[in-house]
């Protein structure tokens, strides 16, 4: 359901990101009205600092940092507290190996979440779910709800 970071302009895809954020509290069940959430946090994967991505190295840096900026930004405003989720963590989670290779997480995320598809973002979005599922309430000082 995330906008892809590469569809339409690319000058608007922070904006897009920011109206799709609001688009998603309004409209998911568990939010009130008003871009008031009845979230206790937001988990996010973070970076580690050998990540590359896809493309060129300073190129993919920019551009996930500038989504992580919209996500931090937002969770700011509301007062919604943000975790990140190393790779390495979230591999070791879903693995047992902090280095597990796509189609490893890919098999996890099918195993561990019932996941059916082949996208290998919406698999580890499904394995970060688990996650916090399984870990927010140690990061929120017993908090979570």
């Amino acid at each position: 359901g995330v906008p892809a970071v590469d569809d339409g302009p690319k000058d608007t895809r922070l904006l897009r990101l920011w109206e799709w954020i609001a688009t998603m509290i309004h409209d998911e069940p568990g939010f009130k009205r008003g871009g008031v959430p009845m979230i206790s946090a937001v988990v996010i994967e973070g970076v580690d600092s050998g990540w590359t991505g896809g493309r060129n190295n300073a190129d993919a840096t920019r551009v996930a940092n500038e989504l992580r900026g919209v996500v931090k930004l937002w969770c700011q405003l509301r007062q919604v507290p943000l975790v990140e989720v190393t790779p390495k963590d979230l591999k070791f989670h879903a693995t047992g190996k902090s280095n597990a290779d796509k189609p490893t997480m890919l098999a996890a995320a099918r195993a561990l979440t019932g996941y059916e598809g082949d996208s290998h973002d919406e698999g580890d979005a499904r394995l970060l779910r688990r996650w916090a599922e399984q870990h927010l309430a140690a990061h929120l000082g017993g908090k979570a709800t």
